[in-house]
């Protein structure tokens, strides 16, 4: 508290007087309060300034004028909007230099029979079409990302039909399976999302799904034959 004040003046005195009005019964003990806050604050704050001042203006103690070194303890005090905007560059440009794609494409790990997730994908499958989803396809991601193995997609023509179809799916999953997904989004925002960790299920509406484009943005995964 004794740094922030000296750092601070005039914040820590607008918050003090504000802390003070609330806590004293009278008008008469708020002044006396803060007659004696100021009486022992202020040749504190005076002597840290002078002693900042000396320190980083030398040519103060010189009788050189007070106006640099005053400007001198604001620049301190702030970073310059410069030095923001750099700082700003430098993490956008490490951004962008770990998103920049690999210049030597990845091949998945073996055909996707060998894939233990591809069953379970399969099942999936055939529990959206039961259903009559629309669209449906599914992305073996396993070289790609160490989030998932599969990203299976497809699409309803209503909130109905896409409610029908997350439920098929859980239900086939967990007959076959016991295995049970963590649900995010709802039939009314036009995109559920079924993670099974190993598998990922999105349901979209058509034009969610459209907005979205995601196996554009997963151009590189190895497309599962579902003839």
């Amino acid at each position: 508290p004794c740094v922030a004040t000296l750092r601070y003046p005039a914040a820590m005195s607008l918050l003090s007087s504000l802390l003070l009005i609330g806590s004293c019964a009278t008008s008469s003990a708020l002044s006396n309060v803060l007659t004696q806050r100021a009486a022992v604050v202020a040749p504190v704050q005076t002597s840290f300034a002078l002693h900042n001042r000396h320190a980083l203006c030398p040519a103060s103690r010189a009788g050189g004028g007070s106006r640099s070194c005053t400007t001198v303890l604001m620049h301190a005090a702030q970073p310059s909007s410069r030095v923001k905007f750099e700082n700003r560059l430098v993490r956008r440009e490490n951004i962008m230099r770990r998103l920049e794609p690999s210049t030597t494409p990845r091949e998945p790990d073996g055909p996707p029979e060998d894939d233990p997730s591809t069953e379970m994908v399969l099942a999936i499958v055939r529990a959206a079409d039961a259903r009559k989803a629309k669209e449906i396809c599914a992305l073996r991601v396993g070289h790609l990302t160490s989030a998932t193995s599969y990203f299976v997609n497809m699409q309803g023509s209503s909130k109905a039909q896409i409610q029908a179809i997350v439920k098929s799916i859980e239900d086939e999953l967990d007959e076959q399976f016991s295995r049970s997904a963590s649900r995010q989004g709802k039939a009314v925002g036009g995109w559920v999302c079924l993670d099974f960790d190993d598998v990922v299920v999105n349901v979209f509406s058509e034009k969610e799904r459209a907005f979205y484009q995601i196996e554009k943005f997963w151009a590189a995964a190895q497309r599962l034959d579902l003839s």
